[in-house]
C-alpha cells in the first residue's frame, strides 16, 4: 500500500484539522450571542396565533375565525412578557379524545410551526354556533415541551357581548403562560448548568456498529468482510438557527475503527493486518415520516489514517512484524438510512458507501449499520 505523496497528503490533514478547529473557534462567539437572543426571548415568551377552525354547520359567522384570535393576541400583546404574532391560516382543532397517531401528528406540525418562527407557544382554537349558542375552544401548546393544554372551553348566548367572551378567554391564557413564565425564570436562576445545556441543547451523542463489505482488489485480500465501530457527535442545525433552509439538517463529527487481518491459518507464510482510523464531517437531511419516524441522507469526507503491518509466521516463535506501513488519505461516505425517535433515544440503520483514496488502489465498501443515540 503506497500512501499519498507526503506534501499533498500533509496538505489535506492540515486543511481539514483547520477547518475543524476554525469552525470551532468562530462558533463559541456566534453561538453565545444566539444562545443569549434564544434565552431572552424563551424567558420573555414569544407567542403565535393561529386562526379559529369553525367546527359548526353555520357559515354565517365565520368572520370569528379570524376576530376571535385577533383580539385574543392583543389582549395578549398587552403584557410587556409576551411577543405576539398571528397568522391568517386555519389551524385544525384536535381534542384531547382524537386517536393517538392523530395527536402525534398534530405536536409534530406545530413543534415544526413554533421552531421556524422561534416561538415558545403555539395558540389554537375552535367555534360553533348552533341556534343562539356560541362554543369557543382554546389550546395552548408549549414547543419546548411538546405538550398541548386545554385551557378554555366557553359557551355563551350570541346576545353577550362577543368581546367580553374573548377578554375572558384572554385572562385564562395570560394567566397560564405567566405561570409558565415565572417558572422558566426560577430554574433559569437556580440552575448553573442552564448555559452549557442551552449550548448543547439539540447534540446527539450515537454509537454504531457495521458490517463492512470490501470490494474489488480489497476485498480479494481481506475476504470482503470487516467490523466497524463508530462514534457521532451530531447537532441538530434548527435549534442553531431559525432559518428555514437548516430545519431539517444535521451536522456530526464522526469517529470510526476498522481492523482486518488475512491471516492464512497456517505457517510458512505472512500475514497482514490493515487498521483504520477516521475522522470526519457529515452533512445529513432528515425528511419526516412521521412524529417518530425519518428517512436520513448524509454525505461525508475527512481523513482515514491507515497502519498495515506484515508479520512473519515462518518461526516457531511469536509472529515478528517485518514491515509495517503508515498512510493518511481522504475518505468519501454517502449514506441513507432510517431513524427512530423516542423522547431523548434515538435508533438508526441504514446502509453507507465508503472510498478510501489510497494512492495506487482506491478501497471501496459497503456498510450496514446499526446503532443508538441519545439526544441532549
Amino acid at each position: 500500500m503506497r500512501s499519498l505523496p507526503s506534501r499533498t497528503a500533509g496538505i489535506l490533514t492540515a486543511g481539514f484539522i483547520s477547518l475543524i478547529i476554525l469552525g470551532g473557534a468562530a462558533r463559541p462567539a456566534l453561538a453565545q450571542k444566539d444562545i443569549q437572543t434564544h434565552r431572552d426571548a424563551d424567558l420573555k415568551g414569544k407567542v403565535i396565533v393561529y386562526h379559529f377552525q369553525n367546527t359548526g354547520k353555520s357559515t354565517e359567522f365565520g368572520y370569528y375565525s379570524y376576530i376571535i384570535p385577533e383580539n385574543i393576541a392583543t389582549d395578549i400583546k398587552r403584557s410587556d412578557k409576551f411577543t405576539v404574532q398571528t397568522f391568517p391560516v386555519v389551524m385544525e382543532y384536535v381534542d384531547q379524545s382524537a386517536p393517538a397517531e392523530q395527536q402525534k401528528n398534530r405536536i409534530r406540525l406545530l413543534a415544526d410551526r413554533g421552531r421556524e418562527f422561534d416561538a415558545q407557544y403555539v395558540i389554537t382554537g375552535s367555534f360553533s354556533v348552533e341556534g343562539r349558542i356560541i362554543r369557543i375552544r382554546t389550546q395552548i401548546f408549549d414547543v419546548h415541551e411538546l405538550k398541548m393544554r386545554d385551557i378554555s372551553e366557553t359557551t355563551e348566548e350570541l346576545g353577550a357581548l362577543l368581546l367580553v367572551i374573548i377578554d375572558q378567554i384572554s385572562t385564562r391564557i395570560n394567566t397560564e403562560l405567566q405561570k409558565d413564565i415565572e417558572i422558566k425564570k426560577v430554574h433559569a436562576t437556580a440552575s448553573p448548568f442552564l448555559p452549557f445545556y442551552e449550548r448543547i441543547k439539540g447534540a446527539t451523542l450515537g454509537l454504531t456498529h457495521g458490517q463492512a463489505d470490501i470490494s474489488g482488489d480489497w476485498g480479494d485480500i481481506y475476504d470482503g468482510k470487516a467490523t466497524m465501530m463508530s462514534l457521532s457527535f451530531a447537532y441538530d442545525l434548527s435549534y442553531f438557527t431559525n432559518q428555514p433552509i437548516y430545519r431539517d439538517l444535521t451536522g456530526s463529527l464522526q469517529f470510526d475503527y476498522m481492523s482486518v487481518s488475512n491471516e492464512d491459518g497456517g505457517s510458512g507464510g505472512n500475514n497482514n493486518y490493515l487498521t483504520i482510523r477516521t475522522a470526519g464531517f457529515a452533512c445529513g437531511y432528515n425528511y419526516v415520516l412521521s412524529p417518530a419516524f425519518s428517512a436520513t441522507a448524509t454525505v461525508g469526507l475527512g481523513g482515514a489514517w491507515s497502519t498495515l503491518e506484515i508479520t512473519d509466521t515462518g518461526s516457531n516463535g511469536p509472529p515478528a512484524i517485518i514491515h509495517t506501513a503508515k498512510t493518511v488519505d481522504p475518505y468519501l461516505s454517502l449514506a441513507a438510512g432510517l431513524k427512530f425517535q423516542f423522547s431523548h433515544l434515538q435508533i438508526t440503520t441504514g446502509l453507507s458507501w465508503r472510498t478510501i483514496f489510497y494512492s495506487d488502489v482506491f478501497m471501496n465498501m459497503t456498510v450496514l449499520y446499526f446503532g443508538f443515540g441519545f439526544m441532549l
